[in-house]
């Protein structure tokens, strides 16, 4: 499973060093949406402080600007040994301005990429807009560490052929990507909030990733078996292999084990357990505790403990909606499970105000924009949301 802590640092560091592509430096602050920030985000910064200092210092002494690096020292004063006052920012535009600004004493000048630092320093709230629909966006970073941007490539999917993948565009011309053919390099797609894609594997696997999901997979699978790593939220068709079982690896204590069948996988981190669903065939869940065998029909409830809950008969439009570009709420669909999937999906914070209660059923296509499935939302539950920049405040109808 990548390892999203150590690619934020690697991709940080490249951003310090100036070494950043366009690719890594968007990447970057893709990630930098996802993660915890008051929590991540200041022992990041300490790491790199001091040769942050001596760089801006450095240049302080090549350039003789002192009214740049006083300007920067006087707007975010530090205290201590040296060290910044962390505050408590809580969304992108803020964390993104602070990395900005704290390497701002050398990045300003010699970062090759100036154009990228401008715009980020100009996404503070003041500049925010309402969220649109999510689209086919993904970013592949490759084995070797470099990445791609799959969406300024146009619409379209991956395939991988003869242990290359391949860009597909919908009107069938592939347009290879790079030369990699050993079955022990791995690459992984990383889909940000507000995305989706899909990607059809060597053996002939098909794969949706939804919003704020990823997956790990080798160039070319070997003759023992076919292994991936998936966070998030995944749908397979897996291509039918009877001497190469699949297996997907969800975290260190769950693994997903099939044949050939159709199912889907929710792992995301605030969802409450890990949810395994099969729409065809049969897959085995496997925890350090015990292993179930699904068959269609069937979904696994996974808990952070290993503890597993198998139940019987599920709504699988409600689970596969996504896939079909659609929001399907069935009669479990509590009201904040709903709300996490419009937030994955706009990329969008959610506030509450009031605690919303009851199942209710119904559709909304995820095409349709944020404030038209909103309303839908609203009618459902009889709530009032309103959208401020990029949070949704959920209160009661006054």
């Amino acid at each position: 499973m990548v390892n999203r802590r150590k690619l934020l640092e690697e991709l940080y560091h490249k951003w310090v060093n100036g070494t950043a592509s366009y690719e890594e430096a968007e990447l970057l602050f893709e990630l930098l949406a996802e993660i915890d920030v008051d929590r991540e985000l200041p022992p990041l910064m300490e790491e790199r402080w001091e040769q942050v200092m001596l760089e801006s210092n450095k240049l302080y002494r090549e350039r003789n600007n002192p009214e740049m690096v006083s300007s920067i020292l006087n707007r975010y004063p530090v205290a201590g040994r040296g060290k910044p006052q962390i505050k408590k920012y809580r969304w992108l535009p803020y964390a993104a301005v602070f990395v900005v600004i704290m390497t701002a004493g050398f990045l300003l000048w010699n970062n090759p990429f100036r154009k990228s630092v401008v715009a980020v320093e100009s996404f503070g709230p003041e500049n925010e807009t309402v969220a649109s629909q999510g689209i086919d966006k993904a970013i592949l970073q490759l084995a070797d560490g470099s990445t791609i941007n799959l969406d300024s490539l146009g619409k379209g999917k991956i395939i991988v052929k003869n242990g290359k993948p391949v860009f597909k565009k919908v009107n069938g011309e592939e347009v290879a990507l790079f030369n990699i053919s050993s079955a022990k390099k791995f690459n992984t797609i990383l889909v940000p909030k507000g995305g989706t894609y899909q990607i059809t594997l060597s053996d002939g696997t098909d794969v949706w990733i939804n919003a704020a999901s990823s997956i790990t997979f080798p160039s070319v699978f070997e003759d023992d078996g076919r292994t991936v790593s998936v966070s998030g939220e995944i749908y397979f068709e897996v291509a039918k292999d009877k001497d190469r079982p699949f297996n997907i690896d969800v975290s260190e204590k769950l693994r997903v084990e099939v044949l050939g069948t159709k199912f889907n996988i929710n792992a995301y981190d605030d969802e409450s357990s890990v949810n395994t669903t099969v729409l065809e065939g049969s897959v085995a869940i496997k925890t350090a505790m015990k292993s179930d065998v699904l068959t269609g029909g069937e979904q696994a409830q996974t808990r952070a403990d290993g503890s597993t809950w198998i139940e019987k008969k599920v709504d699988l439009n409600a689970v596969v909606a996504w896939k079909n570009h659609e929001f399907y709420f069935g009669e479990k669909s509590d009201f904040k499970t709903v709300m996490r999937q419009i937030a994955r999906w706009y990329d969008v914070d959610v506030v509450y105000k009031t605690d919303v209660e009851g199942h209710i059923g119904g559709y909304v296509s995820r095409d349709a924009g944020l404030e038209k499935t909103l309303q839908a939302i609203e009618k459902a539950w009889d709530v009032k949301l309103t959208i401020e920049r990029r949070t949704i405040i959920v209160d009661l109808i006054k």
